[in-house]
């Protein structure tokens, strides 16, 4: 919620000198990175955001100036290894829920959403050379056996409007809206907990059999939740670390010689990273709510945040 991020920290003085350089061309955008940056009012997403919708700006186009923040990150092999646990974390999450809930393990995978291009920094091959055959490890290992060959990632050059089309999609067929859709969240515990969480319709039969959990219950029973999401996320990050092939990690140009140093970072103080996740949820949202999202990424979004930090400052 505020700019104390290792990537803002990191790469704001590039954007600043950028400015300074064509100041007058870009006065009015100016005015705009100084009110998002403003660092008693501005947040780090917003500033990334922003960073990222220079590239195709029109104000730059007009001026035939360039800036191109996702070039500039993938060449910055420091922080790669952030957007390889992200990934990861994701994927290992969707195929324990799969598992879970009886489905096949997938052939396809899809991404949409401006969220989803955040892997381009990792991999920005046509065909996700390196990224498909990370996906099909981490989806044999968690379900136990071969994953089809055929396994394929898809990617869309717009992938926000991808994920409008499928909503559009939807409704032209008459497919039930999301209300009647029963919504369901992977806990991601230790336990490998599904619950149902709360909508405006509930007659699933499916859904019924789902426990129903609201963040109140996770206050009153909070050592159970967070002793066992912690367990979870320190599972995960053994995976990452410890079974998946460390080959993965050179080709992605993460250092190797700091892969100790990440997992130790990543593994501190995750007791306070779950605590301050699930408070600032609490905080958005009605304390008696059904849980309607997974405790997995508390802990995991705030060790990455520390990990950031401590190599925007170098300290890894």
């Amino acid at each position: 919620a505020s700019l104390e991020n290792g990537i803002v920290q990191r790469f704001k003085p590039q954007v600043d000198l950028f400015f300074s350089e064509n100041y007058y061309s870009l006065t009015p955008l100016i005015e705009t990175f100084e009110q998002i940056g403003n660092p008693n009012k501005g947040n780090a997403a917003d500033l990334i955001s922003f960073f990222f919708s220079l590239a195709n700006n029109a104000t730059l186009q007009k001026h035939k100036l360039q800036f191109d923040f996702t070039a500039i990150l993938q060449k910055d092999t420091n922080f790669k290894i952030l957007y390889f646990v992200f990934y990861a974390g994701i994927q290992y999450h969707i195929a324990k829920m799969c598992k879970k809930l009886g489905v096949e393990m997938p052939q396809n995978v899809f991404f949409s959403g401006n969220g989803s291009k955040i892997i381009n920094l990792l991999d920005n091959s046509a065909n996700w050379n390196l990224l498909n055959p990370v996906t099909v490890q981490i989806y044999r290992k968690i379900y136990g056996k071969e994953a089809p060959k055929e396994l394929t990632l898809h990617k869309s050059n717009e992938p926000k409007a991808a994920t409008c089309k499928g909503g559009i999609s939807k409704l032209k067929k008459n497919q039930a809206l999301d209300e009647d859709i029963p919504v369901l969240a992977h806990l991601g515990n230790e336990a490998d907990e599904v619950v149902a969480a709360k909508r405006l319709s509930f007659d699933s039969d499916f859904a019924d059999k789902m426990s129903k959990i609201s963040y109140e219950d996770v206050v009153a029973s909070i050592e159970t939740y967070r002793s066992s999401t912690i367990v979870e996320v320190q599972n995960f990050l053994k995976f990452v670390f410890a079974e998946l092939d460390n080959e993965y990690l050179t080709e992605f140009g993460i250092p190797i010689g700091k892969i100790r140093a990440y997992y130790k970072v990543l593994q501190e103080n995750l007791d306070g990273h779950f605590q301050a996740g699930l408070d600032r949820q609490i905080a958005m949202s009605d304390p008696a709510a059904r849980v309607s999202e997974s405790l997995f990424f508390y802990p995991l979004v705030g060790a990455l945040h520390a990990l950031g930090m401590k190599i925007a400052n170098g300290q890894i």
